[in-house]
């Protein structure tokens, strides 16, 4: 018994735009009797592994699209003397409103900077307004404040992904600063 490849007379057409939470449907057709189909999802056309998806059907479902639907889309029919056929990847991307995609992203980024710039403009300040007081007793409880401040600070600066050189460059400023305090 020999087997044969299955002739596809109909490939999974891609699916662009879609609107997420969408159902969509995949469909092939082929000639043969008794077939299987095996449906495989990819993230991206040249991706190595390929995830196993719906049923043994000619029709693929995808309910409530999602961002982790997009992708490529294949088919292998299979006819019973094991002959197999791929189709043709068939693509799905969702339609995505460009503010929508950016805003949060902006906003976040947005706000570091702002928190960034009130922290940097924030410290000269505290700095200048001790000097030229004398170092005594309490005050020295004023610097301890501050190195603790600047402590801080480079923890915040750090979580916020500022870069290590712009916090070792703050770092050596504010402690030139104190060690002018201490003096």
């Amino acid at each position: 018994r020999t087997s044969h490849c299955p002739p596809i007379k109909q490939h999974p057409i891609s699916r662009q735009n879609e609107t997420p939470g969408k159902d969509v449907e995949f469909v092939v057709e082929a000639t043969g009797m008794n077939l299987s189909y095996t449906w495989h999802h990819q993230t991206s056309r040249y991706a190595h592994s390929k995830e196993k998806v719906g049923g043994d059907s000619e029709t693929l479902h995808i309910q409530n699209l999602q961002s982790d639907d997009e992708g490529y889309y294949t088919c292998t029919i299979t006819d019973p003397s094991g002959g197999n056929v791929e189709t043709r990847p068939a693509q799905l991307t969702l339609r995505t409103t460009s503010w929508r995609k950016w805003i949060f992203p902006g906003l976040i980024v947005s706000a570091v900077i702002l928190v960034i710039a009130v922290l940097i403009a924030k410290r000269p300040n505290t700095m200048s307004q001790l000097q030229g007081c004398t170092v005594i007793g309490s005050d020295m409880k004023a610097i301890r404040a501050i190195e603790n401040d600047i402590s801080d600070w480079r923890l915040l600066g750090e979580e916020l992904g500022i870069s290590s050189t712009e916090l070792n460059r703050v770092d050596k400023d504010q402690h030139k600063e104190l060690s002018k305090l201490r003096e």
